[in-house]
């Protein structure tokens, strides 16, 4: 049998594609940083979640147990460093819809519990002093040298 069965044809016709999967495949996690746009992931990245988390790499149907498989087993972590032009506040009320993707749904396709580490900076739509995006970067530092 065939250990990537049920993969989509974008994996065997895209060789960038291909490159990403077997990344995914071998990685413990996952780093993803993005500016956030209306609330949610830019389409480009929406576009690489819906070309390389396919059926056969994000997950997988098992026929006996009949029921979704988590895919990717291999990635403990994931790693989300993002800004926004709208406060905190703003970004809250409006529902954020690309941290409940990521923080929910994706993480269903990695390891159970698959830690989340989110960090984020808000008003950037030229509100923010220097400052206060020093600190963020100096903060982000300090996260990542753990990591």
């Amino acid at each position: 049998v065939n250990k990537h069965e049920g993969e989509q044809s974008a994996l065997k016709d895209d060789g960038h594609v291909k490159f990403i999967v077997d990344s995914l495949r071998w990685s413990d996690s996952l780093v993803l940083i993005y500016p956030t746009w209306w609330f949610n992931i830019p389409a480009i990245l929406k576009g690489f979640f819906d070309r390389c988390f396919v059926p056969g790499v994000g997950f997988r149907y098992d026929k006996v147990a009949q029921k979704r498989m988590t895919g990717l087993t291999n990635i403990k972590k994931v790693g989300v460093l993002t800004t926004y032009g709208f406060t905190e506040e703003e970004v809250t009320k409006a529902g954020d819809a690309g941290k409940v993707m990521i923080s929910g749904g994706m993480t269903m396709l990695f390891a159970q519990p698959c830690e989340v580490v989110w960090k984020a900076l808000y008003g950037m739509q030229g509100t923010q002093p220097v400052e206060v995006r020093t600190k963020f970067l100096d903060e982000v530092e300090e996260i990542y040298k753990k990591w």
